[in-house]
């Protein structure tokens, strides 16, 4: 399946890690100003997803979290960001989406699924 030209970024664990994630998104129109343009969707907020998500809010990005494990989501609360329901509610206004997950077939559910952030 191919993704339409105007798709927004997607970033991935394979991207380079917490480095590869912040360059992702600082080059996509998320590196300056306030707003919207510094949205980062971030689905998956587990081991190292969680830390990666709490850096980018650190950061200054608004980062709106979505895992399975509801604990997660609570977490990146308190640290600063905020929960979604879903990946495509973390996906939803975000010019960047991070997908920190496990399997190519967690992939594909998260972004193509029922509530994926490509939905």
């Amino acid at each position: 399946m191919s993704l339409p030209s105007d798709a927004r970024t997607t970033v991935t664990a394979g991207s380079g890690g917490f480095g590869g994630v912040k360059k992702a998104v600082e080059s996509d129109g998320c590196g300056g100003g306030g707003g919207s343009e510094r949205a980062v969707g971030f689905v998956g907020l587990g081991a190292m997803g969680a830390g990666m998500a709490a850096a980018l809010v650190k950061q200054g990005f608004a980062v709106k979290g979505f895992d399975v494990y509801p604990p997660a989501c609570e977490k990146l609360k308190a640290a600063g960001g905020a929960a979604a329901a879903s990946a495509a509610d973390a996906a939803e206004g975000a010019p960047v989406v991070v997908l920190m997950i496990a399997t190519s077939q967690q992939a594909e559910a998260a972004l193509f699924g029922n509530q994926g952030a490509l939905d």
